[in-house]
């Protein structure tokens, strides 16, 4: 029984003791919309956090006079996007911005 509960665990089930006091394997709780704000949130973060070096390279490139290979408008208009999505209505059924590329 103790292998089986632990297969469950790694499947993803959580161990509870049920009204007679035995161990079971159970199907977790859904997330709290805290919970799901919460890793919106994360992802909005890591998003951001992933293009950071575009701004860096548009910079160098206006400094040594290159085309930009991004518009800064776009890089802009999506980064604010991701600033905005906890404006959306629920979690659950977040719309996430595409940054589109440069035309």
């Amino acid at each position: 029984m103790r292998v089986q509960l632990l297969e469950a665990e790694s499947a993803g089930k959580i161990i509870q003791v049920n009204k007679d006091g035995v161990p079971e394997a159970v199907e977790p709780p859904p997330p709290t919309e805290e919970q799901l704000w919460a890793a919106v949130r994360t992802t909005r973060d890591s998003l951001i956090e992933g293009i950071a070096w575009r701004y860096e390279r548009h910079a160098r490139e206006v400094r040594l006079n290159l085309l930009p290979t991004d518009s800064l408008e776009a890089l802009d208009l999506y980064t604010q996007s991701l600033a905005e999505i906890t404006n959306q209505p629920s979690p659950a059924n977040i719309v996430w911005p595409i940054l589109l590329p440069k035309a």
